[in-house]
């Protein structure tokens, strides 16, 4: 009986205040045709606005897509989507070759600007069935090609689209559309005719300034058209690679492309005075030396991740490693045979800036001494990648952040009054560096997460989703360290064969246990006893 007193008031709640649940935005999902021919492409496009009161600043696809589609081109949602904006989202696809009706099951999150999740999803059936021959059929034929497909950064490509009407009436063209590849720019293009007429062919000319990245995957083209009286979209795509070897490029297109970052190539110092006090040790900053030591070591590499690998391997190869530091300046650690994990950083940041690539040593400081756990960073595509000797670690900084053993640096710089420190000398003197703590914070737990998410299947992705949307806060990060220290298979097995309400209450208990607990060195202990308590 009470319920029947309180629903209609509730009821009433409801519908007057809007506010059971109404996402801050709008979102538009379609697909351009439903009924495909084996190895056809096709698209979906999401058209996102923005319709509430922050800003919104990621999207992740948790979608579940058949293995035997083959995915040409997935879409960056925007860094930031402010307020009252909009982002036009495309996926572009290839049926597989064998016919039959299958489900296109996506499914995304979107993370706003206050860290809150918002879950869509939307499902498609598409038929796919045996491709017909379409020789002499009168249709609009259409090939898209380029002048090369293979181009260093910087240069121009050529796109040619050669559109050829081979039926007995006028095609009507309503668009043309060119997605560029990423860091590309479309610096020139030909406006498509109105109608291509009975066999007649036009082709289209479009000029495309690459980046100064390294990149390897597709420009796309979308046409659209009107073919007896049918409304038609088709896309195109072609592979390019875009290679990067900045040690072949002039020192002003450095400058322009890496901006800010090219502080970490001219730089001749690699670390400040107190590291030479400290080991009675002289600078001599001298970095182009080291290029005789750099022969050879960019030989087959495209990009800086390529020849950091070889100068990494390189320098693993060539030195057998101890614990007695003698020397600080990267040409007179060369000359050694054996040096310490420091030595080994100092030297693999000096080569990568003689191969002109952004590169800086990171390390704590405790408020007087500032050599604690250097590591290496350099710089590629946009991003931080970290090198360490000591733990043979060379990946991403968001892999890095997802290893078990960074949680203890977390610790140290973020409640241990430490300082993450990249070593900026300029005069030599006493401390030189620059406080970096806060560009590993920025997006780390975004970071890992991610990183969790390519270590997981398709059914754990879920899972991990509810269990980190369960957390804020110290526990939230508590908890993404404690599952990114898991071995992959353990963490699949606990993900897939564990009841998600037990995977939370047992997290949440060990962080409750150990919140005032510094981290320990490993943080795989943590994750033992979650998978030992957990069933």
């Amino acid at each position: 009986m009470k319920f029947k007193v309180f629903a209609p008031i509730i009821i009433f709640l409801v519908i007057f205040s809007g506010c059971i649940y109404k996402p801050p935005y709008v979102i538009n999902i379609s697909l351009n045709k439903p009924l495909l021919e084996a190895g056809e492409t096709f698209y979906i496009t999401m058209v996102f606005n923005n319709t509430g009161k922050v800003a919104f600043v990621k999207m992740e696809d948790l979608s579940e897509i058949p293995d035997n589609f083959i995915i040409v081109q997935s879409p960056q949602f925007p860094k930031t989507l402010k307020v009252g904006e909009s982002a036009r989202l495309v996926w572009v696809f290839r049926a597989p070759s064998t016919p039959g009706t299958y489900p296109l099951k996506l499914r995304f999150r979107f993370i706003d600007e206050l860290n809150r999740p918002w879950f869509e999803h939307k499902e498609f059936l598409v038929t796919v069935i045996e491709k017909k021959n379409k020789g002499g059929q009168g249709k609009l034929v259409m090939t898209f090609n380029l002048s090369s497909n293979k181009v260093n950064g910087g240069e121009e490509v050529t796109g040619f689209l050669n559109l050829t009407n081979l039926g007995d009436a006028p095609v009507k063209i309503t668009s043309v559309l060119i997605n560029p590849p990423r860091g590309a720019t479309i610096i020139s293009r030909e406006e498509a005719p109105s109608a291509i007429s009975p066999k007649d062919a036009e082709i289209l000319n479009f000029t495309l300034k690459m980046g100064y990245s390294y990149f390897k995957g597709y420009v796309t083209v979308f046409v659209g058209y009107v073919e007896n009286g049918q409304y038609r979209t088709d896309v195109l795509s072609t592979p390019i690679e875009v290679l990067w070897m900045p040690w072949k490029v002039d020192r002003e297109t450095l400058k322009e492309v890496y901006g800010g970052n090219y502080y970490w190539i001219v730089n001749p110092y690699v670390v400040d005075g107190y590291w030479k006090e400290k080991y009675n040790a002289e600078i001599i900053g001298d970095i182009d030396s080291l290029r005789e030591y750099t022969k050879g070591l960019t030989e087959g590499a495209i990009s800086e991740v390529d020849a950091a690998r070889n100068v990494f391997n390189w320098i693993k190869k060539n030195y057998s490693f101890g614990d007695t530091t003698t020397a600080v300046d990267p040409i007179l650690i060369a000359q050694q045979r054996k040096i310490s994990y420091d030595e080994g950083q100092i030297l693999f940041v000096g080569m990568m800036r003689a191969l002109n690539i952004p590169s800086r040593l990171v390390t704590l400081y405790d408020g007087s001494d500032c050599t604690l756990n250097a590591v290496s960073e350099f710089y590629s595509g946009g991003k931080w990648y970290v090198v360490d000797f000591k733990r043979d670690f060379f990946g991403s900084r968001a892999e890095y952040m997802s290893t078990p053993y960074f949680p203890r640096i977390y610790y140290l710089f973020a409640k241990g009054g430490y300082k993450l420190v990249a070593q900026a000398p300029e005069e030599v003197r006493g401390h030189e560096h620059v406080n970096v703590g806060a560009e590993y914070l920025l997006e780390m737990q975004d970071e890992i997460l991610g990183v969790l998410k390519t270590r997981t299947t398709a059914y754990g992705k879920i899972k991990l989703d509810k269990i980190i949307s369960t957390m804020q806060g110290d526990e939230r990060i508590f908890a993404l360290f404690l599952l990114a220290s898991a071995p992959r298979n353990e963490l699949n097995e606990l993900l897939e064969g564990a009841d998600i309400g037990e995977i939370e209450k047992n997290i949440k208990t060990i962080y409750e246990f150990y919140k005032d607990v510094p981290y320990p060195e490993d943080f795989r202990v943590y994750w033992k006893v979650l998978k030992e308590g957990t069933k």
